[in-house]
């Protein structure tokens, strides 16, 4: 063998050698065939780097308010019972309550006839019990708040068919406004902050003039004061005094409802209403309105966030000899059941003085 080829072959072997040398270095990649297949996503993998889905929002609950004497830490979510507090879900429908004609009727709830009467003189639970009634209530058409009114009356056994009851169509009730006559007790009640704002005042006084006897709660009368309701209002002798307000963080003892005298009737007859009124809160920033008496006015403020001065600050006003009660706060801001059992006082009270004022 010669010297050429024995370097043909040295050079051979020494490129082998570097070529296995290569294949183990690290980050060497391994032949195509011993690589593992890579997994494809498929449709229900969802990408790793996306952030997780937001949990999905709960209705917030109303909280139950301990109103005390001091000032309480304000909270802003809480649980509330069903018997003691009542409101539709923040997600919840509108009731479609409105009658679609004057021949449209409705069920009224059901409740032991005149069961609240017994504490009633027999002789005026007779004629209350055949009392004509006409009612309007805004609560009907509320996204918010559930009626409270249909269940007073059927505490007393008034479901029949002398209540004319037009839930919350604001039309037929000025129709029967207008049209008819002979009412015992017309009940407006226009709390819930997206109804119907009457221009038919004029047509409410001929009735009370005409000594039907009215229950009044009306959560914008500072708005109307100075317009068609101004005569109703003089004749009561109560003044408006402006808004109460409510605005967070709230301080429950400022809003507890004080009788001015706890012997009157409202508080007492049929039903013993516990008090001071604690509130429940529902409502916020305008919340009703405080009165006043008017020089020489024959009018009575039965009830008011405080004691020093009981001839303003008042949220609940007797007139017209006791025929007509004005309600300037807001029904649903306070329990259910004790609110009930005091609408229930209110129709027997002012029926009982519309009845009395008859020859």
């Amino acid at each position: 063998m010669n010297i050429r080829q024995v370097t043909t072959i040295a050079i051979t072997l020494l490129l082998a050698a570097m070529m296995v040398t290569s294949c183990a270095l690290p980050g060497s990649q391994p032949p195509a065939a011993t690589q593992p297949p890579v997994a494809q996503p498929t449709a229900t993998q969802a990408p790793k780097d996306l952030p997780a889905a937001p949990p999905q929002p709960t209705a917030t609950a109303i909280k139950i308010v301990t109103a005390t004497n001091a000032p309480a830490a304000p909270t802003s979510a809480f649980t509330a019972t069903p018997t003691t507090l009542d409101r539709r879900s923040p997600t919840a429908p509108a009731p479609t309550n409105t009658p679609a004609g004057p021949t449209a009727t409705r069920v009224p709830p059901s409740a032991t006839p005149g069961t609240a009467m017994t504490a009633v003189p027999q002789d005026m639970a007779a004629k209350i019990a055949n009392a004509k009634i006409l009612v309007y209530d805004s609560a009907y058409g509320s996204k918010t708040i559930i009626p409270r009114v249909d269940k007073a009356l059927a505490s007393l056994g008034l479901t029949g068919a002398n209540v004319t009851h037009r839930y919350d169509a604001s039309g037929l009730f000025w129709e029967d406004l207008k049209n008819t006559s002979g009412w015992d007790l017309i009940i407006m009640n226009a709390e819930d902050r997206n109804s119907t704002r009457f221009g038919i005042w004029e047509d409410v006084k001929k009735h009370v003039d005409a000594k039907t006897a009215l229950l009044l709660e009306v959560w914008y009368l500072d708005q109307i004061s100075d317009s068609q309701i101004t005569p109703l209002l003089n004749q009561c002798g109560i003044g408006i005094m402006g808004n109460w307000r409510r605005k967070e963080p709230i301080e429950t003892y400022k809003y507890q409802i004080f009788p001015y005298d706890a012997s009157h009737p409202v508080w007492n007859t049929p039903n013993k209403i516990e008090t001071p009124l604690k509130l429940y809160w529902v409502w916020t920033d305008d919340v009703g309105d405080l009165y006043n008496l008017t020089p020489g006015s024959k009018a009575t403020l039965l009830a008011g966030p405080r004691l020093d001065d009981r001839t303003r600050y008042g949220l609940l006003a007797s007139c017209y000899d006791g025929r007509v009660l004005m309600q300037g706060f807001s029904t649903h801001d306070y329990d259910k059941d004790i609110t009930i059992k005091l609408w229930a006082n209110y129709i027997v009270y002012t029926l009982t003085n519309h009845f009395k004022a008859l020859p």
